[in-house]
């Protein structure tokens, strides 16, 4: 071959070496990344399988996407699925560039599945990604200290206070590893007086008993007649994203009812028309829809959740209470009626069925007078 033939051939060769880049970049190459999936989603709460089908859709139009990886990662761990997360995040973690956010998360879904040694390392490269997060050194600490491992602990601890000495994770897990070290004298004075305050006080006194044994305090020991508590859940902000992804009838409900009783009413129902979308059998749902449309003065739309409420759930008290209601107020007498026997057959002592029917028969009657 001549030269000047090697020379004509090199546009060609560069722009199928240009070509055959694009393709390896833009072709859906990830099949060693496949998405994970629960092994038996018909056995979930149907708006957890909805909110993982949701999520499981984005990911496959996008799979390159990484905070696709991270939206179905924290979806499964909001809702009891750590493993599937766990591959998430392992996943989201090799694309692009090092994100130390991610690698916490993954961090502690490793330990959650007894990875120890991987879950300490993934959280040393968050360390040099984002050095001053304190939870990033106390929550090991916490690890090597269960480990028994107390001077990896120590380091780490000093280093979490430095950081923020107001966060009392940090203090709490410094106090056991003083108790684990035969030095409680050094905590009783600590967990005596600011850690006795606020949401952790019963850990608190846990805590503080063993350290009044160690000390010889017997009677002051003795005197703190606590029940071993678990673990508290520190306060960890990077790890309050994941709540946002809790799907589950229970957690769904809770947070309906939450609104309600702000006087959030249109919240609360857009809450329930989305649940009901995915579990329309939910009798809980319907009245709590019920009741907010009642709070919205839309008593006529109400009575149509009750009656599907009582449907599903025909001994629930609430519910045919409620439809007695939304019936009085939209001037349905007979059916408030027979809403209230329903009532009194659940619950004849009911007060608030009492006071109902008093008022009915008084609209009742005060009917029947405007007639003659």
């Amino acid at each position: 071959m001549r030269v000047t033939d090697s020379i004509r051939l090199t546009p060609l060769l560069a722009s199928l070496l240009l070509g055959s880049i694009v393709v390896w970049w833009f072709w859906p190459h990830d099949a060693n990344r496949p998405i994970p999936k629960p092994p038996d989603a018909k056995s979930l709460d149907p708006l957890v399988a909805a909110a993982i089908h949701d999520a499981i859709a984005e990911l496959d139009a996008s799979p390159r996407n990484r905070d696709a990886w991270m939206l179905l990662g924290m979806t499964y761990e909001a809702n009891g699925l750590p493993q599937l997360a766990k591959t998430c995040y392992a996943n989201a973690a090799e694309l692009d560039e090092p994100d130390a956010r991610i690698l916490h998360r993954l961090a502690l879904m490793q330990h959650a599945h007894w990875k120890q040694e991987a879950a300490l390392n993934t959280m040393a490269q968050a360390r040099e990604l984002h050095a001053s997060y304190a939870p990033l050194y106390w929550r090991p600490a916490l690890w090597l200290l269960d480990e028994g491992r107390i001077d990896d602990a120590e380091n780490l601890l000093h280093a979490a206070i430095e950081i923020d000495r107001d966060d009392p994770a940090s203090w709490f897990v410094l106090a056991r590893l003083r108790i684990a070290q035969g030095r409680a004298d050094e905590v009783t004075e600590l967990l005596e007086g600011p850690l006795q305050r606020g949401r952790y006080a019963d850990y608190s006194r846990h805590l503080l008993r063993q350290a009044y044994w160690q000390v010889g305090r017997y009677d002051d020991a003795a005197a703190l007649d606590v029940a071993d508590p678990t673990e508290p859940s520190w306060r960890d902000p990077w790890g309050e994203r994941v709540y946002a992804y809790r799907a589950g009838r229970t957690h769904v409900v809770s947070v309906a009812q939450q609104r309600l009783a702000q006087g959030a009413y249109a919240h609360a129902a857009s809450i329930a028309e989305r649940a009901l979308q995915h579990d329309p059998s939910n009798a809980e749902l319907f009245n709590i829809h019920a009741v907010a449309l009642i709070g919205m003065n839309r008593p006529r739309e109400a009575v149509v959740s009750l009656m599907r409420a009582t449907q599903h759930a025909p001994e629930s008290e609430s519910a045919w209470l409620n439809l007695a209601r939304a019936a009085v107020d939209t001037g349905q007498i007979e059916q408030a009626n027979v809403a209230l026997d329903k009532v009194f057959s659940l619950n004849p002592d009911s007060e608030d069925a009492k006071r109902l029917r008093d008022h009915a028969a008084s609209m009742r009657s005060g009917s029947r007078e405007r007639t003659r």
